[in-house]
């Protein structure tokens, strides 16, 4: 966990750093339908006419799972940076544990583990629109394939991990500064 948090600040930084670099737009975003069960949030910033870089950092607090996520992401806009049509490609990093308190009666034997990291790479294609001079409304959607290792990764076996092919969504509002 402790690692987790090492590579989450380091990336932070990266983007931030990144951002003052460009002197450029940033936005900030959240994922308000992630609420019930999780904490979405989302930073861009622009490099340069038409790629941005950015990361999403989700906390999971309900659900069958509790952890962290992080995943660092890239955009090309078709047009302009930050608005209008784009493609996107993430990498994701992150840290689960089963959440077997809140799901007592749920049959935990179809995951292998009890915690462990998972690690995964997508593409998205999506919209983002800016709503007056400030605020951004913007969706995407794509396919996220996550290798998640058990606590046995590492011993050789084609069972050491489950690969799935993951569709994934979002939808944030965002402050555009």
């Amino acid at each position: 966990m402790k690692k987790l948090f090492v590579i989450m600040l380091a990336m932070a930084l990266l983007m931030i750093s990144a951002g003052a670099y460009a002197q450029e737009k940033n936005v900030i975003g959240i994922a308000p339908f992630k609420l019930g069960n999780g904490l979405k949030l989302k930073y861009e910033t622009t490099l340069t006419e038409k790629i941005t870089v950015g990361g999403i950092g989700t906390y999971f607090y309900g659900g069958w799972f509790t952890g962290l996520q992080v995943a660092p992401m890239g955009r090309y806009y078709f047009k302009n940076a930050l608005q209008g049509f784009y493609g996107q490609g993430t990498a994701v990093v992150g840290f689960q544990k089963r959440n077997e308190k809140e799901w007592p009666d749920m049959d935990f034997n179809v995951v292998n583990n009890k915690s462990g990291l998972n690690l995964g790479v997508g593409m998205a294609i999506g919209y983002q629109k800016f709503i007056g001079k400030r605020f951004t409304f913007d969706l995407n959607a794509g396919f996220r394939p996550i290798l998640k290792y058990p606590d046995n990764w590492g011993k050789g076996t084609k069972e050491s991990f489950d690969e799935k092919n993951n569709f994934d969504a979002l939808l944030s509002i965002g402050y555009r500064f």
